[in-house]
């Protein structure tokens, strides 16, 4: 008997980004951190949403990326959100890039679907699940 492969979610910490989504990940990435502090604050992100929902649209990109909960995004949670959103095997590198160019030229942000991290330690507000 052949042995079975699963086509579910990979692991994110063992999935590899492209070259090109990495590029495109450090330009976004650059483009919000305003200051060059290499974390993102609620301000900094909240310029880049101009669709008239920057509130709901930042807070919902805090609650996805910021997994310490400091209420700052560091580079390698960036990074880390796009494993996890990779992971899922949901999307393609074209994809993803596409979404990334679409946030640069126009302000307008996708929800991704993700996978979380193992042992992730991100803890879910209780209000959130009802």
């Amino acid at each position: 008997m052949g042995a079975l492969i699963s086509k579910g979610p990979k692991d994110p910490t063992k999935v590899k980004l492209s070259s090109n989504l990495m590029k495109k990940i450090d330009e976004v990435f650059a483009r919000m951190d305003k200051d060059g502090s290499k974390e993102v604050d609620t301000a900094e992100a909240a310029n880049m949403f101009t669709k008239g929902f920057g509130a709901i649209a930042t807070k919902k990109f805090f609650d996805d990326i910021d997994k310490d909960g400091d209420k700052n995004i560091q580079y390698d949670e960036f990074v880390s959100y796009f494993k996890r959103v990779m992971a899922t095997g949901a999307y393609s590198d074209k994809d993803v890039i596409g979404e990334l160019d679409n946030l640069l030229t126009t302000g307008e942000v996708c929800g991704f679907q993700t996978v979380d991290e193992p042992g992730s330690t991100k803890k879910m507000d209780p209000k959130k699940a009802m």
